[in-house]
Parts: C-alpha cells; structure tokens; sequence
C-alpha cells in the first residue's frame, strides 16, 4: 500500500466520521419531532375536547331565545313601575 492509498483511506475515514456525526444527529432530531408530535397530539385532543363542549353550550343557548330578553324586560317593566310611581307621587 502506497502514501496515496494511505491518504485516500485516512480522507474516506474522516468522512465517514462525519456522516456517522450527521446520522447520529439526525437520530437525536428525529426522536425530538417524535416527542414534539406527541405532544401536539396530546394539546389537539384537549382543544378538540373544548370546541366540542362549546358547540354543546352554544347550542343549549341558541335553544333558548327568549332567556336573553329576561333581563332587558325586567328593566323595561321596572322603569315602567317607577315612572308610573313618580306620576303619581308615590316616589
């Protein structure tokens, strides 16, 4: 084996070093998207879970229309009375 052959073996071993380096690496990129996915899978489960429950309560209030007016005709009748009771000088 000559000086060349020697450089060429010595050249493709440090390459292969630093693919096996990158290899390595990308494993270690890998198992973190891994995790991450999880993860997100775990978040999307709950968020889903939440807009499914908010749809079930948006629901339950579009059925009841007329809850909404409770309070607005309390005050209407409310100002009603007491602008009659003033009328009368009851107040």
């Amino acid at each position: 084996m000559d000086e060349k052959d020697s450089t060429e073996i010595a050249l493709l071993k440090e390459r292969v070093e630093r693919l096996e380096k990158r290899v390595d690496s990308h494993g270690s990129e890998i198992d973190a998207l891994r995790i991450q996915a999880e993860h997100d899978s775990v978040v999307l489960a709950r968020i889903d879970a939440t807009v499914t429950q908010t749809q079930v309560d948006i629901e339950e209030i579009k059925s009841r229309p007329g809850r909404r007016w409770d309070s607005a005709v309390l005050a209407a009748i409310g100002a009603l009375v007491g602008w009659v009771l003033a009328q009368l000088g009851l107040r």
